[in-house]
């Protein structure tokens, strides 16, 4: 097993966790019908269920690096995570607590992009 290889489960567990979440995301939009929907809060969810396997693609790209040092993994690892809770923030837990999805957006938004922004 390469260098590469070892390391890229790590980053595709968080990146599966991710996936993971937005689906639920995407799953409890399309079966809550009494929830009021908010058109920008679907589009962010839309927008990860693409920006999340686009991410470990680029990731799978890094397979060329010969010598792989713990500062470049953690950056590599770091946005990975960063993605994961980006994807937390914005998809509610429980999804019953949530009749509002634009006052939900509302509330969590500050964190949402100060996540998305690092």
């Amino acid at each position: 097993m390469t260098t590469f290889e070892y390391l890229s489960v790590f980053i595709s567990i968080v990146i599966g966790l991710g996936i993971v979440r937005v689906l639920g995301g995407v799953a409890a939009i399309i079966d809550r019908q009494d929830a009021r929907s908010y058109w920008v809060h679907s589009a962010w969810v839309g927008y990860f269920v693409f920006y999340l396997p686009y991410f470990w693609w680029f990731t799978f790209d890094w397979r060329r690096e010969e010598l792989w040092t713990f500062p470049v993994f953690m950056f590599v690892v770091f946005f990975a995570m960063l993605a994961y809770l980006t994807v937390v923030v914005l998809v509610p837990t429980r999804d019953s607590d949530v009749a509002d999805r634009e006052a939900y957006f509302d509330r969590v938004r500050p964190r949402f992009f100060l996540c998305l922004c690092c």
